[in-house]
């Protein structure tokens, strides 16, 4: 005769184990461990290497455990409309003063920005001369207190700018409502009353050039580094 499991689910006891009355974890439903208990089976099973083959049987009855769609459904719909945990009055004000600050700064806007191929191979060169990339940390130059231009590349020491062109964008480029590109030489006046100092390359016709200018400056930068090194280990000034 099948004996079956006692805590009721109906299952068949398969168990090898002499004298054994419930289907395999089913004698421990809804009773409580004591802690000595739990660090016996800790015990009894630690060292002990598990096969793939049990863990993969053990990683399919997990998902055979897991949530059914409609009760998914039914806990999202639960929690939709709940307000989320305020902060508290210092927690906002710690918030308003970080925003301001990154106002003041200009570095308030962490949205993504488009770049181009021509910026993503300058950066790395120009970042040894203290110039940050745009696109990878995004700074608005300012003017009359107003939110203004982002630059391709800015150095805040030396309050420098670089601007990389395309013939697409800022001059072939058809722009609504009768509007017309920025020359080269408004937007560099434009940095100017600002207080920086802008250079606009063309990547089409003066990119590669410029590339060479700025590995160039680079090198003789490492040089006067080295010089400057080797003159504190000998003790010159």
């Amino acid at each position: 005769m099948e004996l079956l499991c006692k805590c009721g689910c109906g299952k068949p006891v398969t168990s090898k184990i002499k004298g054994a009355q419930f289907v395999h974890g089913h004698g421990q439903k809804n009773k409580k461990l004591t802690a000595d208990h739990r660090a016996k089976i800790g015990a009894r099973h630690k060292g002990k290497i598990v096969s793939e083959e049990t863990r993969e049987k053990l990683r399919q009855v997990n998902l055979g455990n897991t949530l059914s769609p409609e009760i998914r459904k039914k806990i999202s719909d639960a929690q939709k409309g709940k307000p989320g945990k305020p902060h508290t009055t210092e927690t906002r004000k710690k918030l308003s003063a970080i925003k301001k600050q990154e106002w003041a700064n200009g570095k308030y806007d962490k949205a993504f920005k488009n770049y181009s191929s021509y910026e993503e191979r300058l950066a790395p060169i120009v970042e040894k001369l203290g110039f940050k990339a745009s696109f990878k940390e995004r700074l608005y130059i300012k003017k009359d207190n107003k939110r203004g231009k982002a630059p391709d590349f800015y150095n805040e020491k030396t309050k420098e700018i670089i601007e990389i062109f395309g013939e697409y964008w800022h001059k072939r480029q058809v722009l609504p409502n009768g509007k017309k590109h920025k020359t080269p030489e408004e937007v560099i006046a434009w940095y100017a009353e600002a207080g920086w100092k802008c250079r606009v390359i063309w990547a089409e016709s003066e990119f590669e050039d410029f590339y060479k200018e700025m590995v160039e400056r680079v090198e003789q930068k490492q040089k006067e580094d080295k010089a400057r090194r080797d003159r504190k280990l000998k003790g010159e000034s």
